[in-house]
């Protein structure tokens, strides 16, 4: 920034490819501003409640695990800072974005990984992570571990909810129970979770859902 002759007016943050981060909070920035940065994150805001919510923020991040999913990480801060007390005008839009390596679902696209805002709500980390969680389950891939069978008790379930939905099965054979489900999964978006001879228990949760009902077993 130093070519900057505004620098007084700024705010940024920069974490590296290898976590060295950097933040700064200019002189004139709206109050309360200030930032925090440790190794492999930079937290800053203006317009916030006071130094808590940067505070509440670091505490969040440092609570979850480097294992998880960046996102998760992101928004456990998000709301943390939220919760704190957050922008001192009150709450309206969030958003996260999220670009990696070929991280778009389709192939050729933009590498975004995760895309997502809320522009106008009551609650809008609440409604980011609700979003997030929709996100998940559709368009993240799976490679089946922990998969759930398609047998026994469980397929006779899927058949009784893929008829309540509008898929029923030809007939009651294992393999027709089982193209239903596969034709319901590919219209929600859900065919990665598909494998075959199993799903993940996420189409699971979602058939219920979408039939109004629990666990029939």
């Amino acid at each position: 920034m130093k070519d900057d002759d505004q620098q007084q007016y700024r705010q940024l943050g920069v974490v590296d490819a290898i976590g060295r981060a950097s933040s700064h909070t200019g002189e004139d920035c709206n109050g309360w501003a200030g930032h925090v940065v440790g190794d492999g994150y930079a937290i800053q805001g203006n317009f916030l409640s006071g130094p808590g919510v940067i505070a509440a923020m670091e505490r969040a991040w440092l609570a979850t695990d480097e294992s998880d999913e960046l996102e998760r990480r992101m928004l456990a801060a998000l709301l943390a800072g939220d919760r704190a007390g957050g922008d001192r005008r009150g709450r309206q839009s969030s958003a996260i974005l999220i670009v990696t390596e070929e991280g778009a679902y389709e192939e050729g696209g933009s590498d975004e990984f995760t895309n997502l805002r809320v522009d106008d709500h009551h609650d809008p980390v609440l409604e980011l992570i609700r979003l997030s969680d929709i996100r998940a389950v559709h368009l993240v891939q799976s490679d089946g571990p922990g998969a759930i069978p398609l047998e026994g008790d469980v397929l006779g379930e899927i058949a009784v909810l893929l008829d309540r939905i509008g898929y029923p099965p030809e007939t009651s054979a294992d393999d027709a129970v089982v193209a239903a489900l596969e034709a319901w999964a590919i219209d929600e978006y859900l065919s990665g979770r598909f494998h075959g001879d199993s799903i993940d228990s996420e189409v699971l949760t979602v058939l219920r859902n979408r039939a109004g009902s629990g666990s029939l077993i």
